[in-house]
């Protein structure tokens, strides 16, 4: 059963380039791209003092400035390095399955340019 409550966190991409499953860049440029991505959600977990959790669902909305057709799943890698980003901010302990459930990717609602990003819900749940 999901809380009555959840956290949400936006991580705006500015201009942070997305990490996508279609791409092939060189490991050096993929691995300054994550770092990117998982050092502006620690950083805005902190910002926003999201507490430590035990355990947790995350729905990761992926908002563009487009109505286009995509495939969710394909933005698994920037969603790996938000979550990852967690971690680093202490929110979990770690992103195994015995502390987070997901992300569970889906597209967001169209926004303007200054608001296209990653949008996390996190919600707390009890231990099985």
């Amino acid at each position: 059963m999901t809380s009555p409550y959840h956290y949400r966190l936006e991580v705006l991409a500015g201009t942070r380039e997305w990490l996508t499953s279609n791409q092939r860049p060189h490991w050096a440029t993929r691995s300054r791209r994550t770092k990117d991505w998982r050092e502006a959600t620690c950083l805005r977990a902190k910002e926003e003092r999201l507490p430590k959790l035990g355990y947790a669902r995350v729905e990761c909305q992926l908002r563009f400035t487009d109505e286009r057709r995509r495939d969710p799943g394909n933005w698994a890698p920037t969603a790996k390095a938000c979550i990852d980003g967690l971690v680093d901010a202490g929110v979990f302990e770690d992103d195994d399955h015995t502390h987070v459930i997901g992300p569970d990717l889906r597209i967001g609602p169209k926004v303007p340019l200054a608001w296209r990003g990653v949008h996390l819900l996190i919600y707390p749940l009890e231990k099985k």
